[in-house]
């Protein structure tokens, strides 16, 4: 009652839609009185009577996550009898995707978060939307670093977590080291005296499957979750992206009321009217309900993954709020410096999705090096085009695209243009080939390199006008070149650095002596040499650098 007067009084003070975004900040587990109070304030703004809310159950919203390769894919692959697998590039999922199946009759909400290091921005979403986490771990790898960070993320959004100890077809060996590891990250399962719930499954055979969905099912009643199916809608974007003939599209989850063809939806810089609507497995759908994931069409500009949409009846309700956005931009500012010697690379990024160009963006600004300065000065999403190709030229910078397509006519223009076009549908790939490519264009480093040693075994002295003094030596290890750097070494001592006058083999004046060979050797501006003495030739090459980036 405090929060709805609260409400009441402020609502003369405040927009309508204001007051909306500013109740999105409520945590899930608010999602029932969140919508509550937007139907009452709505009400209150336009002089109307607060309409009655029924809540009804709802299905539940779970996320898959875990470690890459530790089965995630094979897991939903299985969920929903399809080989993802197989065409997942790398045998690795790239973006979220959602879809339901019916588990005992009731309908659940599965959603897939990648498991490699660089999808962290989307695994956060992922557990933003979700009523319940299913935490993957192999029970041959054990923990590793993307199970805490979901560890961690179950812990900061306080969603409760679920173990799926996967891939036991390979033995049970290792299970009470996956669960002790777990334990030291305050993960207690109910077989350690716990509440957590843990099971050991195998995704490849399908043993113990049913085990954990019942366990999901039973985490699901005891959250009690509801929501309003009568009331405005209310959703959450899960990806965007631009598809061929449709344009811009967006895969959302409903989270209140129904979603209808025709209906209106506005987020924070876009805004739909609802063309037309597909599930998952591309079947036209006139309606979608609360926890129900849905292909939308009709969408003006992409709207951002995580965004909540909300309905509207007349699209001049959002007044200024609505503005047109274009590609996305800036993904990462370039950074000044005052050294000279580092490499300014320029980067041109197209992606699939917004998620992976967001995605890819998040890697290039981690990618910290003291050799090379990496600037994404273009980023958007689609295939990549002449005009991408045109930027990279004007800035001599590299293209990347991930995921995406690329005509067989622009590689002709990058080649005419001389331009590094780089794709590739997996991110550490892509990744890859960006490295090499860097290393490249670094300016090789001179380095000292000591090509031969020898020993001083005696010292001549030469007759005639100069008296010269010739030292006697034993090649002991490679070579020596007339024409390099020689030092001569005593107790660990360099006393002399420079070059030699002489370089003879019997009689004959040589240019070069190798290894086992005895050879007179006359010093410039040096005749206090003596036996025992040890000689090193130096030769100063030209060293490719090499990055240290890791991901």
């Amino acid at each position: 009652l405090t929060i709805l007067n609260i409400a009441h009084h402020t609502s003369r003070m405040f927009p309508k839609l204001l007051i909306q975004r500013k109740l999105q900040c409520l945590p899930p587990v608010f999602c029932s009185v969140r919508l509550s109070i937007r139907q009452f304030t709505c009400a209150v703004v336009n002089n109307e009577k607060p309409p009655k809310v029924t809540l009804q159950w709802r299905p539940p919203i779970v996320s898959i996550m875990g470690h890459v390769n530790h089965g995630k894919t094979s897991l939903l692959d299985y969920l929903r009898s399809t080989q993802v697998v197989e065409k997942e590039a790398g045998g690795i999922t790239q973006h979220i995707g959602a879809f339901s199946v019916l588990v005992n009759k009731q309908p659940v909400t599965f959603l897939d978060t990648p498991g490699h290091e660089a999808f962290a921005v989307l695994r956060s979403r992922g557990a933003k939307l979700t009523d319940i986490i299913v935490l993957v771990v192999a029970v041959d790898d054990g923990v590793q670093p993307q199970t805490i960070e979901v560890v961690e993320l179950s812990h900061k959004m306080k969603v409760p977590l679920i173990v799926a100890v996967n891939k036991i077809d390979r033995g049970l060996g290792e299970m009470d080291k996956v669960l002790h590891q777990l334990l030291h990250h305050n993960i207690q399962v109910e077989q350690l005296g716990g509440e957590t719930q843990a099971t050991a499954i195998s995704a490849l055979t399908g043993e113990n499957i049913d085990n954990l969905l019942e366990n999901v099912l039973a985490q699901a009643e005891l959250l009690d979750l509801k929501a309003d199916y009568s009331g405005p809608v209310e959703a959450v974007v899960v990806e965007s992206k631009m598809t061929k003939g449709f344009g811009p599209t967006a895969s959302v989850i409903v989270q209140q009321g129904t979603l209808k063809v025709g209906d209106n939806l506005y987020g924070n810089a876009s805004w739909a009217r609802v063309r037309a609507m597909r599930n998952e497995m591309g079947k036209p759908m006139k309606l979608a309900t609360p926890a129900m994931p849905v292909f939308t069409m009709g969408w003006k500009e992409l709207p951002a993954p995580g965004e909540v949409v909300v309905q509207e009846k007349k699209k001049e309700s959002v007044g200024s709020s609505i503005f047109k956005t274009s590609d996305i931009r800036q993904a990462m500012d370039e950074q000044c410096t005052d050294n000279d010697n580092i490499t300014r690379v320029p980067l041109v990024v197209k992606g699939d999705t917004i998620g992976s160009v967001e995605s890819l963006v998040t890697v290039l600004k981690s990618l910290d090096s003291s050799k090379a300065l990496l600037s994404v000065v273009h980023a958007a999403v689609g295939d990549v085009t002449e005009g991408d190709i045109k930027i990279a030229q004007s800035i001599n910078g590299i293209v990347l695209g991930f995921g995406v397509a690329c005509p067989k006519g622009i590689s002709t223009l990058a080649e005419q243009c001389k331009i590094s076009l780089l794709t590739n549908d997996v991110i550490y790939r892509l990744l890859g080939q960006l490295k090499e490519q860097v290393e490249g264009l670094l300016p090789a480093i001179e380095e000292e390199k000591i090509v031969g040693e020898a020993e001083v075994l005696q010292l001549f002295q030469l007759t005639g006008a100069k008296k010269a003094h010739v030292a006697g030596c034993k090649v002991l290890q490679g070579y020596l070149v007339k024409d390099k750097t020689f030092r001569i070494i005593r107790n660990s001592k360099v006393i002399f650095e420079g070059g030699v006058s002489s370089m003879k083999h019997h009689q004959n004046d040589v240019f070069k002596i190798s290894h086992g060979t005895e050879c007179g050797l006359g010093f410039e501006k040096r005749t206090d040499v003596q036996p025992g003495d040890a000689i090193q030739c130096v030769a100063k090459v030209d060293v490719e650098q090499t990055l240290d980036w890791n991901f």
